[in-house]
């Protein structure tokens, strides 16, 4: 008698693992979809804004009532491709534990949150030129020049 209560116990629970199984395939193709649905969606977003950009700058550039200094089509097109590159690598780097509470804290925190990330990003230059020297002290100004240049492409294409 025991060993038949045991037997069927132990197949209504494989008919419950079973039926859970369905569910979560279910679900997760579900998810699927959906993900996809929403990757297609954005870059459907995307694409409208740019090409409404592009028109828009298209219209100022050759129309004889905008002003002297309207903008060309080729700089809308800059300005998206640089802020699809920027936005990308936001995400990357709020990826990364330390740099993405730091930079998430900036983001979301006032003005003393910036003033506390860059004095950190001061501080860990300071630390690795005396630590490592030369070497960490010309990486530190090569990092410089990039962010000098990205901030004047970013200036100019404003």
């Amino acid at each position: 008698m025991r060993q038949s209560e045991l037997n069927a116990a132990q197949q209504k629970d494989s008919e419950i693992i079973t039926s859970l199984k369905r569910q979560n395939e279910n679900l997760v193709t579900q998810i699927n979809v959906l993900a996809q649905n929403l990757a297609d969606a954005e870059a459907e977003a995307l694409t409208d804004a740019g090409e409404a950009a592009r028109e828009a700058d298209h219209r100022s550039a050759y129309d004889d009532s905008a002003p002297s200094d309207a903008k060309l089509p080729a700089a809308t097109a800059a300005r998206v491709a640089l802020r699809q590159v920027g936005s990308l690598l936001l995400k990357a780097l709020l990826l990364v534990p330390v740099i993405g509470h730091l930079l998430r804290d900036a983001l979301r925190g006032g003005a003393s949150a910036w003033g506390y990330l860059s004095l950190n990003v001061a501080l860990v230059a300071a630390l690795s030129i005396l630590i490592f020297g030369l070497p960490a002290f010309m990486t530190v100004l090569l990092g410089s020049v990039v962010l000098v240049f990205v901030t004047l492409v970013a200036i100019t294409l404003e």
